[in-house]
């Protein structure tokens, strides 16, 4: 472990960062494997504590909040292609992990991962020690020294604003670590979902996008709906629907729907067309809650499918825009 650390300090990566002046990632060439250490911005309240494992950990220091990850390559299919994706499946789930792990009960928390990113060729770092996360910490806030970025993302460390933490916010941290190892970076329609879902969040946070951070939540009901499909079909059913799909979860959690999500695809459908069969309107016919219900229930449902886990609510009490 010890020689782990000292390569994590000082391997040898090309050279000084390769960060353009501006303070944006320049152009670079991913690498197969290694360790990714992530900006977390200071522009949202996160939930108080930190999450260690030894392929992930959120580090939560006075002058700087980091996602660091261990990665290496996936396949994908042929073909595949894509000039904006923007954090890697093993961001996706150190992130989905936590917003999975909220106490929908407790104060809303945010997650806001930036552009700046740091990789680095290390491998076989245990990102749980404390000694490998100070190396890889002090290492990146050089970095963010020489190019702080932009003043919105900055961090304490180098002159932007303090972080703030809502203590009213909860996170079942051993469930954390459950749902953290039940995700499968390698799933891609999970994959997805999740990551819809953590865009959600992060666009949530501003009253001005809450029509768009509502088109990422039905990008992750969406997918939340194949995912179920997907193991109805597993289990031995023929080509099920989303009418089977609400059956299943009215199984799960004891509600009595009229389908999956029915009230919340309505609402799709009004806000992506803007002429439909509901009519025609001059702004996007949703209410606040229209997020923070479906994206409380999404929470929820995503716990479900990775760990079987089902939410303390009264019983039988049927969330909105489900029926």
């Amino acid at each position: 472990m010890q020689d782990n650390h000292k390569s994590a300090e000082h391997a040898e990566d090309g050279g000084d960062p390769e960060w353009p002046r501006n303070g944006e990632l320049a152009a670079w060439r991913p690498l197969p494997q290694g360790v990714s250490i992530r900006l977390l911005s200071p522009s949202v309240e996160y939930p108080p504590g930190e999450f260690r494992d030894p392929g992930a950990s959120i580090v939560v220091r006075p002058g700087l909040v980091v996602a660091i990850t261990s990665f290496h390559e996936i396949k994908t299919p042929e073909g595949y292609y894509s000039e904006i994706e923007f954090l890697s499946p093993f961001e996706i789930r150190l992130l989905a992990s936590l917003l999975l792990s909220w106490d929908t009960e407790s104060g809303m928390f945010w997650v806001y991962p930036t552009s700046t990113v740091r990789q680095k060729p290390y491998t076989g770092l245990d990102l749980s020690s404390p000694e490998v996360l100070d190396g890889l910490i002090e290492e990146f806030t050089a970095c963010l020294v020489r190019f702080p970025g932009p003043e919105i993302h900055r961090p304490p460390c180098v002159g932007g604003r303090p972080y703030q933490f809502n203590e009213q916010s909860e996170v079942r941290r051993e469930h954390q670590t459950e749902i953290f190892a039940a995700i499968d970076v390698t799933d891609h329609l999970l994959i997805r979902g999740l990551d819809a879902l953590i865009k959600a969040n992060m666009l949530g946070h501003s009253h001005e996008f809450l029509e768009n951070a509502c088109m990422s939540l039905w990008v992750a009901m969406e997918a939340s709906l194949r995912l179920i499909q997907r193991e109805l079909r597993e289990s031995g059913m023929d080509n099920p629907t989303s009418k089977d799909a609400g059956r299943f979860l009215d199984d799960a959690f004891n509600w009595e729907s009229d389908g999956y999500f029915v009230g919340y695809y309505n609402a799709r459908i009004r806000t992506v067309h803007p002429e439909s069969r509901f009519g025609v309107y001059p702004a996007a016919p949703l209410q606040v809650d229209d997020f923070y219900d479906l994206y409380s229930d999404l929470i929820h449902v995503y716990d479900f499918l990775l760990t079987d886990h089902v939410a303390e609510e009264p019983e039988g009490e049927l969330p909105d825009g489900l029926g």
